[in-house]
């Protein structure tokens, strides 16, 4: 059987199409989807299902090969870009008029509600100027009752040509923050003061807009040959761990869960979600419920014998690390992780018909010197939940963000992290 290619994404490491739209480091290619449905022989009418979709690497994929299939993701913002990579490239023509209509609407507007949360990093005036577009957007191409993107039925129900605009709109948003981003590309300053945030005028913002639809706009008319609007994927705000009553009878999963790396994905959109109107609770409570994010929730997690002997050895390991925090919040970070693997796959499971194909990427990590072997425990958590392991390959990792965190010096070791693709059947 073919080995699939690695599924990392290497930093300057050449895209095409829509792939180029946002880059999400935490993502997989094209290509490794490609290779890993013809592995697997996926053919129609087959359900393919990504519980962790991200920015839609899995159902762009499915969308090229005309396959039935699901994509979910907790964060609304990637829902969306994986909605504006679904965008039939036959409009690309069309794209630059319908942005001049856009700013054309949003020239009319100059009001902003109050506390907008884009205030957090810019004055005012330039808010309004931003926002302005954004309800110019929601104006044109959403429903009226679609409009309050902070409802996750509204995000459901968003066409791919509206995401479209609001991907470009995050790309101008990003643009507008970068003086606020850091090393650790999953975090963002907030100024210190009201003098600290940044003031692009009207024009200014314009002129991005503008640049980011164009730039967008070339690289969806570079695919080579037409791509019909798929009416064969859904995309959709969910949880892995709780997921909705009407998928079923799926035939396979290519998927990638968050890694047990204690990276805040949530503040990293930030900006996306003050543009889609949330608020800082509102940001907090996604935060909170993010699997392998930083924040521990009330209640500690529980574990027992089914997680498997890898996973307890590992926890008692870091329970008794001298090292401070190690038996209170860190521990309750893994606890938490762990609790969550299990629950979304026994949900991943329970959808799936016998035999169906699961093929999951997963990366191990070190907490101090004490090495999560994240491929083992995963395969150990599956095999309890119903899936046999059919094989897995694995695949260096030349970079990580380990080096980020200088307190983390003294515990580094002659040690490369490793990727890993790991084959399942349900049993």
């Amino acid at each position: 059987m073919k080995r699939p290619t690695t599924p990392k994404l290497r930093p300057g490491r050449s895209t095409s199409g829509n792939e180029r739209w946002y880059p999400y480091y935490a993502g997989y290619s094209q290509q490794f989807v490609e290779d890993c449905l013809d592995m697997i022989g996926v053919a129609k009418p087959s359900l393919v299902l990504d519980p962790w979709n991200g920015s839609g690497t899995t159902t762009a994929a499915l969308a090229r090969r005309a396959l039935h299939g699901i994509g979910l993701d907790i964060n609304p913002v990637m829902v969306i870009v994986a909605k504006a990579r679904l965008l039939s490239s036959s409009v690309s023509s069309s794209l630059l008029p319908l942005a001049e209509d856009i700013l054309g609407l949003a020239e009319k507007t100059r009001s902003l509600p109050c506390n907008d949360p884009l205030t957090d990093w810019m004055v005012p005036d330039s808010a309004v100027s931003l926002r302005s577009i954004e309800r110019a957007v929601a104006t044109i191409l959403l429903p009226k009752e679609s409009r309050a993107l902070s409802q996750a039925s509204a995000i459901n129900s968003i066409s791919s040509l509206g995401a479209f605009y609001y991907v470009a709109l995050f790309r101008a948003v990003r643009a507008i923050t970068e003086s606020f981003r850091t090393s650790n590309p999953t975090w963002l300053r907030m100024p210190h003061t009201p003098s600290g945030r940044v003031r692009p005028t009207r024009a200014t913002i314009w002129s991005v807009f503008r640049q980011h639809v164009a730039q967008m706009q070339e690289a969806l008319a570079s695919i080579p040959r037409p791509t019909p609007e798929p009416v064969n994927v859904r995309l959709i705000v969910g949880d892995a761990r709780s997921l909705p009553e009407d998928i079923l009878d799926v035939s396979a999963v290519i998927a990638s869960p968050p890694y047990c790396t204690r990276l805040d994905y949530a503040v990293a959109t930030r900006p996306e979600l003050a543009l889609l109107s949330w608020s800082c609770d509102m940001v907090q409570q996604l935060r909170a419920s993010l699997m392998g994010g930083v924040l521990t929730r009330e209640h500690r997690e529980a574990p027992c014998t089914s997680w498997g002997p890898v996973c307890l050895t590992t926890l008692d390991a870091i329970s008794s690390h001298p090292s401070k925090a190690s038996s209170a919040y860190y521990l309750d970070q893994y606890l938490q992780y762990f609790g969550d693997l299990v629950r979304s796959l026994m949900q991943i499971r329970s959808v799936c018909r016998r035999s169906a194909d699961c093929i999951l990427v997963v990366q191990d990590s070190l907490y101090k010197d004490v090495h999560v072997n994240l491929p083992r425990i995963t395969k150990e958590i599956a095999t309890y939940t119903g899936f046999e392991h059919v094989r897995s390959h694995e695949y260096a990792v030349p970079t990580s963000f380990r080096h980020l965190n200088s307190r983390s010096r003294k515990y580094r070791l002659n040690w490369t992290p490793r990727e890993a693709v790991l084959w399942f059947k349900a049993a």
